[in-house]
């Protein structure tokens, strides 16, 4: 169970019907690609959205940007900051976080995802991952697209 979340917080509200494939309302990248840093847009405010979602027993993860992890690891919290070990640094989520929720009690159709490592993820983890951003992309050889497998049978029927 994933969502991705904006980090543009003065996105004008969508009616309903309007929400789903809406592209009028254009991203805010909130990480400097070159430098590998957050902008000076990337607020407190972003900092602490991600802090309460991660506080939230029902996320199991939250992906972001490693620029953006690695701010939420330079900032002085006030409180505990054992929330951070959910926060890990994956490619992309430079405008947006991906909240992976845990399985609700009881489902049969859902398979949590081990906890994360011991530890708050700053240093030398995070850092792995800007060293491996720094390094020039290796050539890809062109790949025929694979077809998309259906979504679950639940996830249909939510979707209808």
């Amino acid at each position: 169970l994933d969502a991705d979340i904006w980090l543009r917080l003065n996105a004008p509200k969508l009616p309903a019907s309007n929400r789903q494939g809406h592209n009028d309302v254009a991203a805010v990248l909130l990480v400097d690609r070159k430098k590998l840093t957050v902008t000076p847009s990337f607020e407190w405010k972003h900092a602490e959205l991600i802090r309460q979602a991660a506080q939230d027993d029902r996320v199991a993860r939250i992906f972001v940007h490693p620029a953006i992890k690695k701010s939420l690891c330079n900032r002085i919290w006030e409180t505990d900051r054992s929330w951070l070990r959910k926060v890990r640094p994956w490619w992309g989520h430079d405008s947006h976080f991906h909240v992976r929720l845990r399985c609700p009690a009881g489902s049969t159709d859902c398979e949590n995802q081990p906890i994360p490592p011991a530890g708050e993820g700053c240093g030398t983890e995070v850092e792995s991952w800007l060293a491996d951003l720094r390094k020039p992309p290796k050539p890809t050889k062109p790949s025929k697209p694979k077809p998309r497998p259906p979504a679950p049978v639940r996830c249909q029927a939510m979707l209808r």
